[in-house]
């Protein structure tokens, strides 16, 4: 059970992102500064990618809330 909600989660994080990609693109800016940031997470290792000190951070914050609600999730399983 826990597995389809997983599942349906990550469905719904996947459209979620390709609706804010398609608004980005109809609304798009000729003379919008560009920020772009990306967090790969390869186990419990996280790699930052980013074109600003600002992105960065914010990466940095949404990875550090990632690694906790593992943690907290992990926990809850082991005992």
């Amino acid at each position: 059970m826990i597995v389809s909600q997983l599942l349906l989660i990550g469905l719904a994080l996947i459209i979620a992102g390709i609706l804010v990609l398609l608004y980005s693109i109809i609304k798009e800016d000729g003379g919008a500064r560009v920020e772009a940031g990306g967090l790969v997470m390869i186990g419990p290792i996280p790699i930052l990618v980013a074109s600003s000190r600002r992105i960065g951070l914010a990466l940095l914050l949404i990875t550090a809330t990632i690694l906790a609600v593992l943690i907290v999730s992990m926990a809850g399983v082991a005992s």
